[in-house]
């Protein structure tokens, strides 16, 4: 390796993880963060160990760095909250249409904020406004009738030389503000000026803001298209935020989070990766509305999300747009659940505990889910063994939590269209993974021995490629240039092959929610609402050329 590039790396890598430890309040790890935050082709002083497991974009070393146990402890004397200045709550026991606030005495910090107003209806549903104060009062009116209502400050923190202004509701935050005892906001060491914002990238990089306990909605907007972790009190609640898929161009800077937790009367929110934020958002949850559950999905790069996250005009076409499975799940829930889709590249079981498992200890609460994939990195990484070792960590920690665990063996890629002994399978044959088929092997007995919710993605998706067959696979659902015949990618997935794996990973937890299973402690997957079942046609060329249409029966993907 180029010594020039090996020691800039080097530098590189003890400059974030100071970050990491610094503003998370954990010690720091390794090259493991590293890994998911710079979205950059891989180079010379970043090439992982030759594996042909091994994903191409985010090398690992594994670390023995243990997990905090809890949040960081606040880095001033604990405040004391007139909650009347930030929330106020009325019922109406007769009914009304007209909900009206007095907000003259709230803390609005000197600005002209917005305020959320949520109303709970008669018939148990609910309707939030975002409103402007019109001499010290908020009123409006709705067209059902109200039995409760719920005000609360929104705080929208313009950062450094972010362009908002205080008239738009945002509390300017210069760059050179420190956070303090004295200060209700500001920065945690000597920030970098960006034209538009701040830089959080170096050690004590953090931005602090002052608020009650309580669970809040998030949103972040960043300046950069470059891939990043978001953390509020050392709990990571976004994660591969920004990076830019294959085959995924445009802009999509803003990123938003739901119910994160604010506990010892601040938020320290840090951001780690090369990026720059221009504004942070706080939306005090109301407390009239019950929370929704949350689906919260771990993994590597095939479960992640890619950025811009949306197609507006159409659908991607086949074998183009790199996607993670996770990030379509969404898609085939209804809308009474929340799905936070938590996958980060060149991860395995021991570098997700240590890196994110903080932000579901955090801000999960009982009667969510945890569903976790593991497998392909850790044949490289780790070993079934450890990989089994850390699944049960957090097993047991969700279930402390009365969380509920589910996992998910790795999918079938035409990369590994092998046998368990590594010998090649025919084009129609069940892909078995090859050198991965252990680790699969030691998910499925890990659900066995701790008798948790098991969805065998390994088992399923080589069901339906073998009948698809290879070809099939690797044009459609990996990425491919069609262009020029050729692959690009055969390990990870296009549109259309997560979108595929999403449906049948779906479909399986229907089943088995029809099928009224539980795990050992007598939960069901009945808390992952999901879309009805629909009917489709599908036509494919089979194992002796010809053209087969079926109906095909799965979860409705929601357009």
């Amino acid at each position: 390796m180029n010594k020039k590039i090996k020691t800039l790396y080097t530098l590189a890598t003890l400059i974030t993880l100071s970050a990491f430890a610094a503003c998370t309040g954990k010690a720091a790890t390794n090259e493991a963060e590293i890994a998911g935050i710079t979205g950059e082709p891989i180079s010379e002083a970043t090439q992982a160990p030759s594996s042909e497991s091994a994903e191409t974009t985010a090398p690992i070393t594994p670390t023995d760095t243990p997990i905090p146990t809890d949040t960081p402890t606040p880095t001033v004397p604990a405040r004391e909250y007139d909650m009347s200045k930030y929330t106020k709550a009325a019922n109406y026991d007769n009914g009304t249409n007209i909900v009206s606030f007095d907000v003259s005495e709230m803390n609005t910090r000197g600005v002209n904020a917005d305020f959320r107003l949520t109303a709970r209806f008669t018939d148990k549903t609910y309707e939030e406004k975002i409103l402007k104060a019109e001499n010290g009062v908020v009123s409006t009116d709705f067209d059902k009738t109200v039995e409760a209502a719920e005000i609360s400050v929104i705080y929208k923190f313009s950062l450094g030389k972010d362009s908002h202004t205080e008239e738009e509701g945002y509390i300017k935050v210069p760059w050179t503000a420190k956070y303090d005892a004295s200060a209700s906001e500001g920065f945690e060491g000597n920030i970098d000026v960006d034209p538009k914002g701040v830089r959080l990238r170096s050690a004590d990089y953090c931005f602090v803001a002052a608020l009650p306990d309580g669970l809040y909605d998030v949103t972040v907007k960043k300046i950069e298209q470059a891939r990043s972790t978001l953390c509020i009190n050392g709990g990571a609640f976004g994660v591969n935020v920004g990076i830019v898929g294959t085959d995924r161009k445009g802009s999509d800077l803003l990123f938003s989070a739901q119910d994160i937790a604010v506990t010892g009367g601040e938020a320290r929110f840090s951001m780690i990766g090369d990026t720059s934020v221009s504004y942070i958002e706080f939306s005090r949850v109301p407390s009239i509305i019950e929370r929704k559950p949350h689906i919260y999905i771990a993994g590597d790069s095939t479960v992640a999300t890619y950025y811009p996250r949306e197609f507006t005009k159409q659908e991607p076409a086949a074998g183009t747009a790199q996607t993670g499975w996770g990030q379509l799940f969404s898609r085939y829930t209804t809308d009474d659940v929340i799905v936070d889709a938590l996958g980060a590249g060149g991860t395995y079981a021991k570098s997700w505990y240590e890196m994110y498992f903080q932000g579901i200890i955090n801000n999960a609460r009982p009667g969510d889910y945890f569903i976790i994939q593991e497998g392909i990195n850790d044949r490289t990484y780790s070993s079934v063994e450890e990989m089994k070792e850390y699944l049960s960590l957090m097993i047991d920690k969700c279930r402390e939590m009365d969380v509920v665990p589910v996992l998910v063996t790795s999918q079938q890629t035409a990369k590994f269209w092998k046998k368990a002994d590594g010998t090649d399978a025919g084009d129609f044959e069940a892909p078995e993974g090859s050198g991965l088929y252990p680790f699969a092997e030691g998910i499925r007995e890990l659900a066995k021995e701790k008798k948790v919710f098991l969805i065998d993605n390994a088992a399923i998706t080589s069901k339906w490629y073998s009948k698809v067959g290879r070809e099939y696979v690797e044009k459609t659902y990996h990425l491919y240039d069609t262009k020029n015949d050729k692959s690009v990618d055969s390990l990870h997935s296009a549109y259309a092959g997560s979108k595929k794996i999403s449906a049948l990973i779906a479909t399986e937890i229907g089943r088995k929610i029809e099928a009224k299973e539980t795990d050992g402690l007598g939960n069901t997957l009945s808390g992952i609402l999901l879309n009805p079942i629909t009917e489709y046609e599908f036509s494919y060329i089979n194992e002796t050329g010809e053209s087969v249409t079926e109906m095909i029966t799965e979860i409705k993907f929601r357009e």
